[in-house]
């Protein structure tokens, strides 16, 4: 992953009306770092965790190999190169949404 990549997760996030309201430090292990996001009221509020899982360490939050939104049936997100980047962040943000509609009792 790069820091573009995060940069588009967050953009995403924005623009789909989510914010990111915490930062925290990884396992140590397997995971890199954790983002918690949330709509602006505070409300669908989802765990973004970092996968940095590496052979002898954990990897940094801009090495980070992808994330996995926990508790969120299909909320895995590969941080792809190429063309296959953009496809993916649009339907790991659809999967995002579908899940704060299906919490708000709208599906």
């Amino acid at each position: 992953m790069t820091e573009r990549h995060l940069a588009d997760l967050e953009n995403a996030l924005t623009q789909d009306h989510w914010c990111v309201i915490d930062r925290l430090e990884g396992d140590d292990y397997r995971v890199s770092g954790f983002w918690i996001v949330a709509r602006p009221d505070g409300s669908n509020r989802i765990t973004l965790a970092f996968d940095g899982l590496d052979d002898m360490r954990v990897l940094p939050m801009e090495k980070a190999y992808g994330c996995t939104a926990q508790g969120v049936a299909d909320g895995e997100l590969c941080f792809a190169r190429g063309a296959s980047w953009k496809a993916e962040l649009r339907d790991f943000m659809n999967v995002l949404k579908e899940h704060a509609d299906s919490m708000a009792g709208r599906t």
